[in-house]
């Protein structure tokens, strides 16, 4: 009589690392073992599991379920037993930080003399992440669009308000806000005018331009004629 035989291959897991996941965003995944013979049983071993999280092993597989909350590298040790034998492999699956975006250390004012520099603080998410800026940045500046660094300098003066978004893998985004303000160089001059001895003069008011903020005003060694003064405030020669 032919005889039927049949190839039984051993227990193979292939695959024994878990998808990233994110500190606070749902997970969900399984890993199947490639091959086997027979009914196929699982149990984990001893591990420290990434808070959240909880596995479950059987015949179909490793399953990781939950909402992680503490980011590291972990280590799950499982053991496997079929008709060909036992399989231990160990899983390991990576939680990275929560995705934050910090714009806290923009320069708040910067001259159009002075070329702009400004790199956000990222951290943490899923990668690869996608960082956009809105809206454009006006000619003469640009982003690195993989550390979403600003450098440049813009022909005209800019106040504006722009917005990072940084989006991951998980499908977390995160946008945070932030101005540019670059001016020219503070200019200042006064109209001439011709006064007469005793005589009061009008107002005498300067034409500003450039700078930023609240002026102040203030004439080296005292050098108005005498009998007129200098507002500091307002610059008005009376």
């Amino acid at each position: 009589l032919p005889l039927g035989l049949q190839t039984v291959l051993p227990l193979l897991c292939g695959n024994t690392t878990f998808v990233s996941g994110e500190e606070g965003v749902p997970y969900q995944q399984t890993i199947r073992p490639t091959q086997g013979y027979g009914v196929l049983t699982g149990v984990a071993g001893d591990t420290t599991l990434p808070p959240g999280l909880q596995v479950d092993v059987d015949m179909n597989g490793v399953h990781l379920t939950g909402t992680p909350t503490l980011g590291g590298t972990y280590h799950i040790p499982v053991t496997f037993t079929d008709r060909t034998g036992t399989y231990t492999p160990t899983y390991t699956i990576v939680i990275a930080e929560t995705l934050t975006v910090d714009v806290s250390k923009a320069p708040t004012q910067s001259l159009i003399t002075v070329p702009y520099a400004f790199t956000p603080d990222i951290h943490g998410g899923v990668g690869p992440l996608v960082i956009t800026l809105t809206p454009q940045l006006p000619v003469g500046m640009s982003m690195d669009p993989t550390t979403g660094t600003i450098t440049g300098q813009p022909v005209d003066p800019l106040n504006r308000l722009f917005t990072y978004t940084v989006s991951d893998a998980s499908g977390v985004r995160v946008s945070q806000s932030f101005t540019i303000a670059i001016s020219r160089a503070i200019s200042l001059v006064y109209p001439p005018f011709i006064g007469i001895a005793g005589q009061a003069i009008n107002d005498i008011s300067p034409i500003i331009t450039g700078g930023f903020g609240t002026q102040s005003y203030h004439c080296p060694n005292n050098d108005l004629p005498e009998g007129l003064s200098l507002d500091p405030n307002t610059g008005i020669i009376s």
